[in-house]
């Protein structure tokens, strides 16, 4: 029975292929760790998988469909934790491609940490082709990306599905995945209060670094399009854990309130909107895109 198993939500992203060909060439003992590949109910991704699989036996591949469409990250998420086994979880984003070292330094931070509520967060970096705009620059050096500045030491309970282990047993007990959310946001920040009040110690892990394959071109119609699903996404969260949050009072607002409001900075200090993917901090405010009749 492999030690880690790291799951890979397939869906719409499209670097699946390249994302399990890196897994497969990891410094880990082959033999410690499995690659679980939980594709969405059509099966894009089924034959690249297993033509990778082929490519390199030493590391157990499994492939499931999940009753996941379009970014319901969730549903496909639990399916490729249901159907692993290893004692360890590694979850990892479909547009996320491991480095060399990522299973190995998530296998010695569990086995310098064998109690079941030490979570290892990794960390994600744009790849070298995206790494030039000034967007990306503040994406990355803000915090704003994913709520946090992924650091060294103590995350502060920071808890996301991009580059994250965690105990089966610790992962099982506080529930997996809830399926009523949609889209690949705000999910992993759902379960992570969950971990938190059972008790979660999350550590980065600067050595578990994953290249983040993204692009950093935000049009209004695009930003429009995450606004919406981390709006509806947020909406989901607050019926299960009523706030005030921080987002709160700017969710008070009507949309164009807002656009005003942006419009009427001066060009230069107007910052980039973030890219919406699921963390505590991403697009919170975007919950207004939710709300029927603004």
């Amino acid at each position: 029975m492999p030690e880690l198993s790291v799951i890979v939500p397939a869906l719409e992203y499209p670097f699946i292929d390249a994302g399990v060909a890196a897994l497969l060439s990891q410094d880990a003992p082959a033999g410690c760790y499995e690659v679980v590949v939980a594709d969405s109910r059509a099966g894009k991704w089924e034959a690249a998988v297993r033509k990778e699989a082929q490519c390199n036996r030493d590391v157990s591949v499994v492939y499931v469909r999940s009753e996941s469409e379009g970014l319901w990250r969730s549903r496909a998420l639990n399916a490729g934790i249901r159907a692993s086994s290893g004692r360890i979880v590694v979850l990892l984003a479909g547009d996320f491609t491991a480095g060399p070292s990522l299973v190995e330094t998530h296998r010695q931070f569990h086995l310098q940490y064998p109690q079941r509520e030490y979570v290892a967060v990794g960390w994600s970096d744009f790849v070298a082709g995206q790494a030039q705009g000034a967007l990306v620059r503040w994406l990355e050096q803000s915090g704003v990306l994913f709520g946090t500045q992924l650091g060294v030491g103590d995350a502060h309970g920071f808890f996301y599905a991009g580059n994250t282990s965690l105990k089966r047993d610790f992962l099982c007990a506080s529930g997996l995945f809830d399926e009523d959310f949609r889209y690949d946001a705000m999910d992993d920040f759902e379960l992570g209060e969950r971990l938190r009040r059972a008790g979660m110690i999350s550590q980065f892990l600067p050595g578990a670094l994953a290249a983040h394959q993204h692009d950093e071109e935000l049009t209004l119609a695009i930003r429009k399009v995450y606004m919406g699903r981390s709006g509806e996404s947020a909406a989901v969260f607050e019926k299960k854990h009523p706030g005030p949050y921080g987002w709160t009072r700017s969710c008070a607002l009507p949309p164009w309130r807002l656009e005003l409001d942006g419009l009427s900075l001066p060009a230069q200090s107007r910052k980039p909107a973030p890219l919406l993917l699921g963390s505590p901090g991403c697009g919170l405010r975007a919950r207004l895109a939710a709300r029927p009749g603004l």
